[in-house]
């Protein structure tokens, strides 16, 4: 009787799992004392029924807003040739596209397997690292001897902050004044003379793509004078402005002319 009565659970259990099962089934098959627990176990629930719609109009159970907030990217890669970290850029669409300069924080030693980091942000809660210098907005930040260089979305200045433990999150310096109409992007650091920068300004006085001046500036972070090393152009643009040499006595540059 015992071994009858395991049987007979095996088969109920069996069967009350199938896909094909039915009431019908389980009447005929199961005795009137094992219906109560086919009734436990069965997973004979219909399937509903499909839903039939327009072409692009199916409702999916996954919103483009939960797709898109969870697609945070990294838009760039920049290495502090001096103490050889690394940092990188993040777009975090989750926070209205804003761009976050981070250290990425890379272990001392490479062991086997997948890289595992915890970047910790260095610029402030508030900032947004991003240009739109030439439109397309690269060269937003640069990392070297400690400190951080990045353009601010918001209001198009330069700022820089010291990278350290014991130095706050949003103590952080403007070395470009306040202007409606300029931008600033793709930085370089004097090899030797650290208050000497580098970069891209562009005007926009005139706000018409024919109009836009393009520029080489240098910068003196100690005294904020800013000095034009090449001519505004609107006929053209400059890229990539880099000091060359170890000892900086040289500026190369890419320049394009339109004419």
């Amino acid at each position: 009787m015992v071994k009858l009565h395991r049987f007979g659970l095996q088969v109920l259990t069996n069967l009350c799992s199938q896909p094909y099962s039915s009431p019908a089934i389980v009447d005929y098959l199961i005795p009137n004392n094992l219906r109560l627990a086919c009734a436990r176990l069965s997973t004979m629930a219909s399937p509903p029924k499909p839903i039939a719609a327009p072409f692009g109009t199916w409702k999916s159970p996954l919103e483009s807003e939960t797709v898109y907030q969870k697609s945070s990217s990294i838009t760039g890669v920049l290495v502090d040739v001096k103490s050889g970290r690394v940092f990188h850029i993040e777009s975090r669409p989750s926070e209205a596209g804003r761009s976050v300069l981070l250290d990425t924080l890379l272990p001392d030693k490479q062991a086997q397997g997948p890289i595992v980091t915890d970047p910790v942000p260095v610029v402030p809660s508030s900032s947004n690292v991003r240009t739109r210098v030439h439109e397309y907005g690269e060269g937003a930040a640069r990392v070297n001897g400690g400190y951080a260089y990045w353009s601010e979305f918001q209001d198009g200045r330069i700022y820089r902050r010291q990278l350290g433990a014991d130095v706050g999150l949003e103590d952080v310096e403007a070395l470009t004044p306040a202007s409606d109409v300029y931008r600033y992007a793709d930085f370089d650091i004097h090899p030797t003379m650290a208050d000497l920068l580098i970069c891209i300004r562009e005007d926009h006085t005139q706000d018409l793509p024919s109009k836009v001046k393009n520029s080489l500036v240098l910068i003196n972070t100690a005294t904020k004078d800013i000095q034009e090393m090449r001519p505004a152009r609107a006929d053209g643009f400059y890229a990539f402005p880099r000091f060359g040499g170890k000892d900086g006595s040289k500026i190369a540059w890419i320049e394009v002319s339109e004419v």
